[in-house]
């Protein structure tokens, strides 16, 4: 059993480049895409990002694919992988592509759509997973569990997550509100059933 956070994946030589870049260039908070601690600005208040933002989440979602493969091939060869937060659809500001919903039609030239396609291809190559397990917690439990993150991006993430419907979707819903000890059980017992 293995361990893989694909909302924090390693990040390539030129992925911190352009991390860099945006810290030198004063975009503070545009380092890090809306599922890594920053809520996405852009088409909801009628502003454009900036291109260096553009290719951030560009190099996220190569950097997501990458370790999605790694954990692919580590579950086919008969391993178990454990992937923490995975692109899930549903939930726009957890890790999954942000030029399409952040971008306006209006404002997006041949490259903006170039890197569109690349961010969402990349995404595309990553399947649905054996399992999903939803841990749910009220927002404000999750403000007081995560003390490094902002406040606000974990209320909001965490909010979503809370509000969402999961019913007729193939996710196990697990409240994580209990003590760990019991939320790990429940989800122990259940990879095994699914094994």
């Amino acid at each position: 059993m293995r361990r893989f956070h694909l909302g924090k994946p390693p990040r390539s030589p030129l992925t911190l480049a352009v991390i860099v870049a945006l810290r030198l260039t004063g975009q503070t908070g545009a380092a890090v895409p809306p599922g890594e601690g920053q809520e996405s600005r852009g088409a909801a208040n009628g502003g454009f990002p900036g291109y260096l933002r553009l290719l951030r989440w560009v190099l996220a979602a190569r950097d997501r694919r990458r370790l999605y493969a790694r954990a692919r091939r580590f579950a086919t060869n008969g391993g178990v992988a454990l992937c923490d937060r995975f692109p899930v659809e549903r939930l726009r500001l957890m890790d999954g592509p942000n030029i399409a919903r952040t971008v306006a039609p209006a404002r997006r030239n041949r490259l903006v759509r170039l890197m569109l396609e690349v961010e969402e291809r990349n995404y595309r190559q990553i399947m649905e997973p054996d399992l999903l397990f939803v841990l749910r917690v009220e927002p404000e439990v999750a403000v007081g569990r995560k003390t490094i993150e902002s406040e606000h991006h974990v209320r909001a993430r965490s909010r979503e997550l809370w509000e969402q419907d999961w019913t007729g979707t193939r996710a196990h819903v697990v409240d994580a509100g209990r003590p760990a000890p019991e939320v790990l059980a429940e989800l122990q017992s259940a990879v095994w059933r699914n094994l």
